[in-house]
């Protein structure tokens, strides 16, 4: 009976959540419909890139992911550090199959430059 009791109450807890956000013009949290894409579409590239990365590099590579992050989470705030994750994780859980490798490596490069996460940003 407990869950029971407790699916209804997330039910009605998602219905309210639901309803506030469309209220809001469909704003999630302190990030529009939009903005909430483009986060999870950043991270989603990051996350297809890991796949790419030889295994010797995937630790160094973490470590950048958790910088930008940060950095994420102090420019957009958490909500979009939060997204950017969930991307990531989604990005990584598919198939390496038909990635553009050096497109997506070229595109990481950049990104780790402009964070200056790169020894020459250090």
């Amino acid at each position: 009976m407990k869950y029971i009791l407790s699916a209804a109450v997330v039910a009605a807890s998602l219905t309210v959540w639901t309803a506030t956000a469309q209220a809001q013009e469909n704003v999630i949290g302190s990030l529009t419909t939009e903005e909430m894409g483009k986060a999870f579409d950043f991270g989603r590239g990051v996350g297809k890139t890991f796949l790419c990365v030889g295994e010797a590099d995937q630790q160094e590579m973490k470590e950048d992911v958790r910088m930008v992050f940060n950095f994420v989470a102090q420019d957009m705030g958490t909500d979009a550090a939060y997204v950017f994750a969930v991307g990531v994780g989604n990005g990584s859980n598919e198939k390496a199959e038909g990635l553009n490798c050096e497109k997506l490596l070229t595109e990481w490069g950049e990104l780790r430059e402009s964070f200056g996460l790169t020894e020459e940003g250090q």
